[in-house]
This record gives structure tokens, C-alpha cells and sequence, in this order.
């Protein structure tokens, strides 16, 4: 990006494929922790989820006799166990269905697969209904079967789920045109909001996205919606200020973030980056000893650590650090990257 170029005699040469990865990849960094699922119930014709350390991004697919509910980049708590009377309770709640399926399914077993099947009278169509106190509720709009004649307008679910898929696929455009349709239909649709801001930073229109992501925070404090969800977003706008070279602002926000919560550690670890551009290389490397000492497997701030020695000429401690990113992820990228550069200190 533009942002890295500018400052391309800041770094090495061999370290700048570092930044572009990082900097890439700052507003996401929340999103690699996977969801624990605690428990799924039933409870006045809602499904709902308890679940610890963040919520999953959940979508849905469904057809005339059975909805497919995926929970993706999440996993069973170690303590909960999907038993028989667990899937009873679940159906009786849901006077709609006449059966339940539990699965883990993706590459890495990374993606929870719930099968509901559909009494063939019935016509439910799930929707999220809301994300707070660790609590992810779905509720269920169910009428009779409607005529084959008759089509009705696709489901605002469904309208999502084809904006995620645009997305992910780098159709911004129409990705953008799905996502404002939710919202204009239903504006507590707070993921629709979250996700259309982020295809604006993909975009990199800052002041769009920035402008999205102040009103959805307004609405969802209105709401009081889970504090942890809070600080996702807010962590998200900081990113964009940073993206968009408002330093000052992207400081500010992380700041309150770890006011609140002391112990978000990817506030600090964006904090590092933010001092790491502007060029204060003792302040960033304090915030990535904060995010090792919270995190202490945190193989990005490892790798950074790495990094900021080598710009600071301080070979014996980034290879240290380059160590202990091979010695905690051998497979991943930043492992390789790591060797790259401990063969080039070794020469």
C-alpha cells in the first residue's frame, strides 16, 4: 500500500514484506480467534448460543426442509457436550422442527454445522437477531408454506449471506449494494453495518467507512450491546485511522480501548504499530512487551520484535525473537520468514 512505500527507507529492504503483510492484515486480527461455543439451547422459539471469547460469524442456508446453520471460525468449549437430551430440549423449543444435526465441518475442523429439519407446514426463516452478554440469539419468522406460485422476496438473511460471499470473493461493488440493502431494511442488522464498513476499507475509502463505523457504535451503546463486541469495532476504527494517516486519532482510540480494558492485547499491539510509523521505535517496542506479556504465543509481535531489533542493530535479540516465532508456529508463514531472516544474520 501507499502507506508502506512512503516509508520504504524506514525499514530494511528484507523486512518490508513484513509491514505489507501486517499492516494488510491489521484489522483482522481480532477475527483469528476462534468462537468457544458453551451451550446451544432453546428458549421462547429462539436458538441461542452462549459463547466465550468472541462471537462467530454465522450464516445460513436454507431450503424447503431444512435450514443449515454454520458457525464459522468456532469450536465446542472443552466442558460442553452436544447429548441426546440437549438435541431434545432444543427441538421441543422449536415447535418448527422435527429433527437437529451437530457437526464440525472446514479444512481444520474450525466451523460448526447445526441442521435443522423443517416440519414440511412450516416456513421459518432465521435471522441473528442480536450479539449481547455473551449471548447469540436467532429468531425464527415461521409461517405456513406459502404456494409454489408464489415467490417470495428472498429472506433478509439470505441477502446477507450473498454480500459475505461477494465479499469474500472481491466483488466489492455488488458486496456493497447487498450490505445497504440489509441495512435500509433493517438497521439493527449490526454485522451488515460492520461488514459494509470493512469493503470501504477494503475500497479504501477511510471517511466512509470511518463515518459507518461512528453511527453503528452510537447505535449499539444505545442498545447496550456486549462490551466485547464494543471493542472489536472500536479496534476496527482505530485500524482505519490508522490506514488513513490520522495517527493522532488511531492513537486515541486504541488508548481508550485498553482504558477500559486492560487486557485487549491487540490494542497494543496496533498501538506499537502506530509508533512504529511514526518512527518512535523505544515506545513501540514497550507496547509489543506489553502484548508478549499478555499474549506471551503472540507470534506476530514476536516476529515485530524481530523487526524493530534489526532496524535498532540489535542482531542478538532479533534472533531471540526470530527463534521463538520457528519454536511456537514452525508451519506458519511468519516461521519461514523468520529462517529467512536468521540465515541472512548468520551471513
Amino acid at each position: 500500500m501507499i502507506l508502506l512505500v512512503k516509508n520504504k527507507t524506514f525499514f530494511p529492504e528484507c523486512c518490508l514484506l513484513f509491514v505489507l503483510l501486517f499492516v494488510g492484515n491489521l484489522s483482522l486480527q481480532a477475527e483469528n480467534i476462534l468462537s468457544e461455543i458453551i451451550s446451544i439451547r432453546s428458549e421462547n422459539k429462539l436458538l441461542l448460543f452462549d459463547v466465550a471469547r468472541k462471537y462467530p460469524e454465522i450464516r445460513f442456508e436454507s431450503s424447503p426442509d431444512k435450514i443449515k446453520i454454520v458457525l464459522k471460525n468456532s469450536k465446542y468449549h472443552e466442558t460442553y457436550n452436544f447429548d441426546d437430551y440437549t438435541k431434545s430440549s432444543i427441538i421441543s423449543g422449536l415447535d418448527f422442527i422435527k429433527d437437529i444435526n451437530v457437526e464440525y465441518i472446514g479444512e481444520d475442523n474450525n466451523e460448526i454445522l447445526l441442521t435443522l429439519y423443517v416440519l414440511p407446514e412450516k416456513y421459518p426463516n432465521p435471522k441473528l437477531k442480536s450479539t449481547v452478554n455473551n449471548i447469540v440469539t436467532l429468531a425464527f419468522d415461521v409461517t405456513d408454506k406459502v404456494a409454489e406460485e408464489e415467490k417470495p422476496e428472498p429472506a433478509i438473511n439470505e441477502i446477507y449471506n450473498q454480500a459475505v460471499e461477494n465479499q469474500i470473493n472481491g466483488n466489492l461493488e455488488l458486496a456493497e449494494k447487498l450490505y445497504n440493502d440489509v441495512s435500509s431494511k433493517d438497521k439493527s442488522f449490526y454485522f451488515a453495518r460492520f461488514n459494509l464498513a470493512k469493503v470501504y476499507l477494503d475500497k479504501q475509502m477511510y471517511e466512509n467507512a470511518i463515518n459507518i463505523l461512528h453511527d453503528l457504535l452510537a447505535d449499539l451503546s444505545k442498545a447496550k450491546a456486549d462490551k466485547k463486541l464494543l471493542l472489536v469495532f472500536q479496534n476496527t476504527l482505530g485500524t482505519i485511522y490508522y490506514l488513513s494517516e490520522s495517527y493522532d486519532k488511531a492513537m486515541e482510540q486504541f488508548q481508550s480501548i485498553i482504558r477500559f480494558d486492560k487486557k485487549f492485547y491487540l490494542a497494543y499491539y496496533n498501538l506499537a504499530l502506530v509508533y512504529e510509523k511514526t518512527k518512535d521505535i523505544k515506545t513501540a517496542k514497550k507496547y509489543l512487551l506489553k502484548v508478549l506479556e499478555l499474549k506471551p504465543d503472540f507470534i506476530q509481535a514476536h516476529y515485530h520484535m524481530g523487526v524493530l531489533n534489526l532496524v535498532s542493530k540489535n542482531k542478538k535479540d532479533a534472533i531471540v525473537s526470530f527463534k521463538k516465532v520457528v519454536e511456537i508456529s514452525p508451519s506458519d508463514k511468519l516461521a519461514e520468514f523468520s529462517r529467512n531472516e536468521l540465515e541472512k544474520i548468520e551471513q
